[in-house]
């Protein structure tokens, strides 16, 4: 294979300001043609994204990583890049033209679209406003190449090319020709081994140009004016783009009426029709974002089986859905939706007497959102699972809601919840911005909440300043947290000068930063500088430099969970080499941390986490898990199994369990369940009386592969009164 030199498009963005519409065009026209040569023999290429085109030092442009290149299904998903048919596994191929278009968006813009706005009818990202050079043609072009229906793409690479090359001329007097359609001639070189190698590359030479080996070679439709010589269609169609529109007078108080008239005719349309009519004019309620069984909500995982069971559930016919989700599971046994609504569809089949709880996570098309989601299904599957296989006279069904990580929708979806009367608590959500969303809905309409994974102090504040207070969590505070690292930073390793790293649009982030500060404080440390993450052209090299000016002996990395975040902080990690030790949140316990970095960071590296396979409090549950699900289970998982678990103990202690006595079930002082995780008990406000938290640090093992090894359980004793 041909190794590739430069920089690819994610990288040369962050080290240099966002592109020009001349360059833009230029850029679209080559990955045009590209897709191009792999369109017209029947393939392609399904994960189009900044970090996988390279631009070489000629400035052309390299499209790489073929190793989701085909047709048909795939589970492929590259955050907020993959089209939603694609994630349900009927890729088209202007699948490939979604992925460009948001692509582009990142290269006119510098901001990925998982950090911008939304409209909030029509779900179109709001983009133009970063990218005001950009003509309007051009920029109707992306957003058409964004839309959301494949129907509403361009439909092959003649119909981008010309629109580029129309755009591209647009600014020119002259007239020109286009060509229309043209056969084009393609030899296949090793093709069929793209599948199997994930960095075979196609290179944008001219179609006409030379071919090479793992690359395909094409005869061009010509772009420009003129017929291509090598085009078995020279019929050019001249348009005169000089030509001027005949002009109409129209007295402008018509105009004024007519736009009064149809206001008011749209306001009435909008209010009268059901938004089932209205479409993406209309929001409904988010009713295909939660499900007992009756559709999938996991992307990529609708397997036959799944379908199956989905189909007779909906139908139904329970007994049927029953052995259709046994089957799934037995195929896939990590996979947590399956053994939930398996659980729910023996309950309907046996007619068994049950009560429901719902569990909110992410499980949209973000890697780092979509594993945590599943993660925490997993600790809620486990628990629902162990409840209804021990209590045969009385069961548990799980609603699972996918809020999508986004507080607007975590805000509906517990609107959502607290209008099913049968639904007697929720288990999340994700993160502390999402549940710091949904709170006031549950709290006012006092519905029971048990957050896993969220961690931000205003969660306490809340809770402190509410009664009865409906919010509890599993999981410790951020202030317990940050007392781990400094106390461990004091009397482990007698470092405490500290640069902070962190995200202040995220409460996450931002609580774990004061936290952090305040206790290295208090322990007679100092941090001497704090940085933003999310600021885009942070320069990871400069940004260890300047640790080193401030005089910091230790780098505190306190990024959240969005993929452009995480990803400044893995390259903040690799820029360090160990110079300066690092501690961090939980959030960098990833498999990612370990694949990417992990032998560079051996020794110099610790995060606190709330728990740990190895060290375990129930050295029974990481057993139970590994053999449920075919694998070690992390934190999440633990956290949420507890969360689940402490549920099921206060549904069982009366016959005729409700929300309001769940409440005051959770609420006694006298209360305690044994999890995972050890005790749990709740203060007041809803924080947990026994917080654990292990510190693990990043060692090589006998084989050399980097993992996370515990060096020390710590325990916070925090009063009531906090």
């Amino acid at each position: 294979m041909e190794k590739i030199e430069g920089l690819n498009l994610e990288e040369w963005i962050e080290e240099n300001q966002p592109i020009s519409q001349e360059q833009a065009l230029n850029w679209l026209q080559q990955l045009v043609e590209i897709l191009n040569k792999v369109h017209s023999i029947g393939l392609w290429h399904r994960d189009i994204k900044p970090s996988n085109i390279m631009l070489k030092p000629d400035g052309q442009l390299v499209l790489i990583d073929f190793g989701a290149v085909g047709v048909g299904e795939t589970r492929i998903i590259s955050i907020h890049y993959t089209p939603q048919e694609q994630i349900e596994g009927r890729t088209v191929p202007q699948s490939d033209f979604f992925a460009l278009g948001r692509t582009f968006v990142y290269l006119l813009t510098g901001r990925h679209p998982y950090d911008l706005p939304k409209d909030a009818e029509t779900e179109q990202l709001i983009w133009r406003g970063l990218a005001p050079s950009i003509s309007s043609d051009f920029a109707l072009l992306i957003d058409d190449l964004m839309a959301h229906e494949p129907a509403n793409r361009p439909q092959n690479t003649q119909d981008s090319g010309r629109r580029i090359q129309l755009i591209d001329n647009s600014r020119k007097p002259e007239q020109y020709t286009l060509n229309q359609t043209p056969i084009i001639n393609c030899h296949p070189t090793d093709i069929t081994q793209l599948p199997n190698d994930r960095k075979k590359t196609v290179s944008s030479l001219p179609f006409q140009g030379e071919s090479s080996r793992n690359s395909v070679e094409c005869q061009a439709p010509s772009f420009e004016g003129g017929a291509n010589p090598k085009s078995k269609i020279q019929n050019p169609k001249s348009i005169d783009i000089t030509q001027q529109p005949t002009r109409f007078s129209i007295k402008p108080f018509w105009v004024g009426g007519a736009m009064l008239l149809l206001g008011l005719a749209g306001t009435l349309i909008y209010q009268v029709l059901p938004c089932e009519v209205l479409g993406n004019f209309k929001r409904c309620l988010p009713s295909d974002k939660l499900s007992s069984g009756e559709r999938i909500l996991i992307p990529g995982a609708a397997t036959l089986e799944k379908r199956s069971g989905s189909e007779a559930f909906r139908d139904g016919q329970y007994g049927k859905a029953v052995e259709w989700w046994a089957k799934a599971q037995k195929n896939e046994k990590s996979d947590p939706e399956t053994l939930i609504y398996l659980n729910n569809a023996q309950i309907e089949a046996q007619k068994a007497k049950s009560y429901t709880i719902a569990v909110a996570v992410p499980l949209d098309m973000s890697s780092e959102e979509l594993n945590s989601g599943l993660e925490i299904l997993r600790g809620v599957a486990q628990a629902q699972d162990e409840f209804n296989q021990k209590r045969k006279e009385v069961r548990i069904k799980v609603l699972i809601a996918d809020d999508d990580n986004k507080p607007k929708q975590a805000k509906q979806i517990a609107e959502a919840l607290v209008n099913k009367q049968d639904v007697l608590a929720v288990v999340g959500h994700f993160t502390s911005d999402s549940t710091l969303a949904a709170s006031a809905v549950y709290q006012q309409n006092q519905l029971v909440f048990v957050s896993p994974t969220s961690t931000s102090e205003d969660l306490s504040a809340q809770g402190k300043s509410r009664y009865p207070n409906f919010f509890f969590r599993t999981v410790p505070s951020d202030r317990v947290i940050a007392q781990a690292l400094t106390s461990y930073l004091s009397k482990q390793v007698n470092l405490q000068t500290a640069v902070v790293f962190y995200n202040p649009g995220s409460k996450y982030s931002k609580s774990l930063q004061h936290q952090f500060r305040e206790s290295l404080s208090n322990n007679g440390g100092k941090v001497v500088d704090e940085l933003d993450l999310s600021t885009p052209l942070l320069n990871s090299g400069n940004a260890i430099h300047k640790v080193g000016k401030k005089g910091a002996k230790v780098i505190a990395l306190f990024p959240n969970s969005q993929s452009l975040i995480l990803n400044q902080t893995r390259k903040l990690i690799v820029a360090n080499q160990c110079r300066y030790f690092m501690v961090g949140g939980d959030t960098i316990y990833t498999p990612e941390i370990l694949d990417v970095v992990g032998k560079q960071v051996k020794n110099c590296l610790v995060v606190a986490v709330p728990w740990h396979h190895r060290h375990s409090p129930d050295p029974n549950f990481p057993q139970a898990a590994e053999k449920l699900w075919g694998g070690q289970v992390s934190w999440r998982t633990a956290l949420a199994y507890d969360a689940t678990h402490v549920l099921l103990t206060a549904v069982a202690k009366s016959s005729a369990p409700s929300r309001t006595l769940l409440q005051q079930t959770l609420s006694n002082p006298n209360f305690k369940a044994i999890g995972a995780t050890g005790t749990i008990s709740f203060q007041a406000n809803g924080d947990r009386k026994e917080p654990q938290i292990q510190l693990v640090q990043v060692q090589l093992d006998k084989q050399g592969k980097p993992v996370f090894v515990s060096r020390e359980t710590t325990r916070s004793d925090i009063s009531s009164s906090q």
